[in-house]
């Protein structure tokens, strides 16, 4: 079995509720830059189903999504942990 990362996994929902609803990114940019250090040190990730879920809306949100790399494919393994 394929062995998960220690961390966090984030998905679809989550983002938009945290980018159009709860914390928009020009009102909380500090948290937004947390975030996308999490990204960068490995510590939040999203399965790539997330940022292809992002796409048909094609708004400021996938376009930011777009430019992290944090969207994996998972095996069937890792998608059963889930």
């Amino acid at each position: 079995m394929a062995d998960l990362f220690p961390g966090y996994v984030i998905d679809t929902n989550a983002l938009i509720d945290l980018w159009r609803r709860r914390y928009p990114r020009d009102v909380f940019p500090t948290l937004w830059r947390k975030i996308e250090g999490l990204i960068k040190s490995g510590e939040l990730v999203a399965p790539q189903e997330v940022l292809n879920e992002l796409q048909r809306q094609y708004d400021e949100l996938y376009i930011w999504a777009k430019k992290q790399k944090c969207f994996k494919d998972l095996d069937c393994d890792q998608q059963w942990n889930f």
